[in-house]
């Protein structure tokens, strides 16, 4: 997969990770898998600065943790637009994730009074913990990217200014332009 030339970041070089997309990264064998490096790699290579919630390491080693255990795949796997397989999870995939992680620049946001609010305001459509990462992107006007197309959806049915990438939607945006050359 070639890097998609749409992708952007704030003026200040700044974009938003939920912990999804280094999941993706270090253990999904699927194309959400090469998605995610592809993104990565994107964001390292502009050194872009990523914006992540405080708890994102805390979030991440808690879902290592449950495949590391339990070694099962996400259950959307089985879905046709599912993530692929997850490779084998174990110590050394787990510290290897947290290398790649830190090797892009990181910049951890708090949960200030107003992204509270915020968050609250999402908690009709968006579970708490993605409503951060939609904040974190609404205030900082950086664009969140993503491989939990729930999130995408759910984005969608809410009044946020939040700018959303993910694999999907990068897919979609391909299958269209390429049809529009065609027909051209």
């Amino acid at each position: 997969m070639s890097p998609c030339h749409w992708w952007t970041a704030s003026t200040r070089g700044e974009v938003v990770f939920d912990c999804n997309v280094p999941l993706d990264y270090a253990c999904n064998t699927g194309q959400r898998g090469d998605w995610a490096r592809e993104v990565i790699k994107w964001a390292k290579t502009e050194d872009h600065t990523m914006l992540i919630s405080a708890m994102a390491h805390g979030e991440i080693l808690a879902v290592l943790r449950n495949l590391e255990l339990r070694q099962i795949a996400d259950n959307r796997k089985m879905h046709p637009e599912g993530p692929g397989d997850f490779a084998a999870v174990d110590a050394q995939t787990i510290r290897s994730l947290s290398e790649q992680i830190w090797s892009v620049q990181v910049r951890p946001v708090v949960l200030s009074a107003d992204l509270r609010d915020r968050c609250l305001e999402l908690r009709q459509n968006i579970v708490p913990y993605d409503a951060w990462y939609v904040a974190i992107s609404e205030r900082y006007d950086a664009p969140l990217f993503t491989t939990d197309e729930r999130l995408v959806n759910a984005i969608g049915h809410t009044n946020s200014t939040c700018t959303a990438y993910s694999f999907r939607t990068d897919t979609e945006r391909r299958n269209r332009e390429q049809n529009r050359s065609r027909i051209e």
